[in-house]
């Protein structure tokens, strides 16, 4: 029995027990024995009892109609979830009997990311198998699986990914917000090459070191709470590296063609880096401009060699190790950075757009003791 039905049992009795007992209370028998007194409160009573009787009447059917919506809600959240499973058993059933049909696949998987955002009952399923294909397949495209002989293909600025990749790939990282008590999401050593992340929040919650992500395009998103240990996102791992290497950092990321630009580096521009590992990561001539690191985010050792650090936010990061060379750090902020040396900002350049702007306005930001002794060593040279 439900709480609607058992309130309607209750209010009933209460109910019948006013009609005939209130009366009685509300309109006391009359001390006169006169036959026109007792039918004035014989009547009175009726009265009474005939008005609690509407309201009663009235609200036994709000209490009537509530459980019929209840009922109706009931049943038919029932067929919306017998519909739901049918169709997330279906997208499935034809992943498994078409696995080498692209469309089929990218299809499949537009209909289970549609499911697993309206119904949290289906995200982990969902984007555990994304994960996984994506993992398997960009891996075997990418001339990466183990026991395969490798040709790492993806190092080619004409690569192309598997057009069932880079779809999914985007549907994975278009995915609303992660359960964070949950395991992070498992790509390691995954192919991102040429990946489009632009805007979204879905390089959060991964366990993806050693990723391979040359050209991928990341601006504006957001990465959080994840582990990206090792991941190979620099120029120098292209193929076609030998025609750009003897340029700075100013010269590649504003003097190379946009066309040529867009196949040679990843673009993590704007980027908001919260918790993040980036141990040992390779983000050579990366395109970081206006990136911002928080939550003690681990540098430890990472490669940011002619990348374009120009206003770039390092809040606490463990900057230990870190590879600054040639690197622009124009309008970066170190003020809160840790383990960074007079060194590794001495390695570094600056220049901005603005030939006009003074060097207090384009100078990086640095602890005070640190910017005298940087001063004192021969201060930091201008990109070419």
């Amino acid at each position: 029995m439900t709480t609607i039905e058992v309130f309607v049992l209750i209010f009933a009795a209460l109910g019948f027990s006013a009609i005939v007992f209130a009366p009685r209370v509300i309109i006391p028998n009359s001390s006169s024995a006169k036959y026109d007194e007792i039918l004035r409160v014989a009547t009175t009573r009726n009265a009474i009892r005939s008005t609690m009787a509407q309201v009663v009447a009235g609200l036994a059917f709000v209490a009537t109609f509530m459980q019929s919506s209840v009922n109706y809600s009931l049943d038919y959240r029932q067929k919306t979830d017998l519909a739901t499973a049918d169709q997330f058993a279906k997208a499935f059933s034809q992943l498994k009997e078409a696995p080498d049909n692209t469309w089929v696949t990218i299809g499949s998987f537009n209909v289970l990311a549609r499911i697993a955002e309206s119904d949290p009952l289906y995200r982990a399923s969902t984007y555990s198998a994304m994960a996984q294909f994506i993992s398997v397949r960009s891996r075997a495209v990418c001339g990466l699986n183990a026991g395969a002989p490798k040709h790492d293909a993806y190092k080619d600025a004409a690569f192309a990914q598997d057009a069932a990749v880079s779809a999914t790939t985007r549907l994975f990282l278009e995915r609303g917000a992660d359960d964070h008590l949950r395991r992070q999401y498992d790509l390691d050593g995954t192919c991102l090459a040429n990946a489009d992340a632009w805007g979204t929040r879905g390089l959060s919650w991964l366990f993806i070191p050693g990723a391979k992500m040359l050209r991928i395009s990341a601006g504006e998103t957001t990465i959080s709470d994840s582990d990206m240990r090792g991941v190979e996102a620099g120029v120098v791992h292209n193929t076609n590296w030998s025609e750009y290497s003897a340029l700075g950092a100013w010269s590649l990321h504003h003097e190379v063609a946009a066309e040529k630009l867009a196949r040679l580096r990843a673009n993590f521009s704007n980027a908001k880096f919260q918790r993040v590992q980036l141990d040992g990561a390779g983000m050579e001539g990366a395109n970081l401009a206006g990136a911002s690191f928080s939550g003690a985010s681990r540098l430890v050792g990472a490669n940011f060699e002619k990348a374009d650090l120009s206003g770039v936010t390092f809040g606490d990061s463990d900057m230990n190790s870190a590879g600054l060379w040639g690197a622009n750090i124009a309008r970066a902020d170190f003020s809160k950075a840790n383990n960074l040396t007079v060194e590794q900002i001495r390695s570094a350049c600056v220049r901005d757009a603005d030939p006009t702007n003074t060097w207090s306005s384009i100078a990086p930001s640095l602890p005070s003791r640190m910017a005298a002794r940087v001063q004192r060593a021969g201060g930091i040279e201008l990109c070419r």
